[in-house]
């Protein structure tokens, strides 16, 4: 889609015209930070083990990972 757009606009900035880039403008990745009780949190930590063999935050990326300061911004969580 974005491969032959006429002008794509990110916050109000032009970032691209007729499918070149012309502009880089990086925000944040939301993230939500849901309360979960202890024991939903032990059900999809085994969850996880058996289903994947793997640790329940497996796909957790660390601040550090991603080379700028603050990628991250964390929202809130509504039911």
């Amino acid at each position: 889609m974005f491969r032959s757009a006429a002008r794509v606009y990110k916050d109000g900035d032009l970032v691209v015209r007729d499918g070149a880039v012309t502009h880089y403008r990086f925000g944040r990745a939301l993230q939500v930070a849901p309360n979960v009780d202890v024991k939903m949190r032990l059900r999809m930590k085994q969850y996880y083990d058996e289903r994947y063999g793997l640790p329940s935050d497996f796909m957790r990326v660390p601040q550090g990972a991603v080379g700028r300061s603050e990628p991250f911004e964390t929202v809130a969580c509504i039911r």
